[in-house]
């Protein structure tokens, strides 16, 4: 496969001397998601078809979601992570059950509290029965 040469213009760089680094950081995490999905694709032999009919959705949409500019729900990359066998992110370190470097404690307390009104709440109606990872490292 051949090398990409570097291409440098004067309007591409007035187009990159004004992007937002916010709405950057957001591409590129996209972009990283779509490519790990792709990856576990691969490595499970899983086609977009395949994919698209266990999560009850149309090819179509595999295919946006793999051109890296879908902007995920947190139940969407949940459901496509469990067919595919993978984690797509990560908010509690596996090593120690302590939040990862990225997030403040305060966002970690809020993260605790919400899990557990949830807890409280499916426990009171009967939906669940354990306690997820989460609480139980606290």
């Amino acid at each position: 496969m051949a090398k990409a040469r570097d291409y440098s213009s004067e309007q591409l760089r007035r187009v990159q001397a004004r992007r937002d680094p916010a709405q950057t950081a957001r591409t590129q995490t996209r972009m990283q998601l779509a490519a790990k999905i792709s990856e576990a694709m691969r490595a499970n032999k899983v086609s977009k078809s395949q994919l698209a009919a266990q999560l009850d959705q149309q090819p179509s949409v595999v295919t946006k979601w793999l051109s890296g500019t879908h902007n995920f729900t947190v139940d969407t990359l949940t459901d496509i992570g469990r067919v595919l066998g993978v984690r797509l992110f990560n908010l509690i370190d596996e090593t120690n059950g302590l939040p990862n470097a990225q997030m403040s404690n305060a966002t970690y307390q809020s993260l605790v509290t919400m899990v557990g009104k949830t807890i409280v709440q499916e426990e009171s109606t009967n939906y669940a029965t354990t306690v997820p990872p989460v609480a139980d490292k606290l």
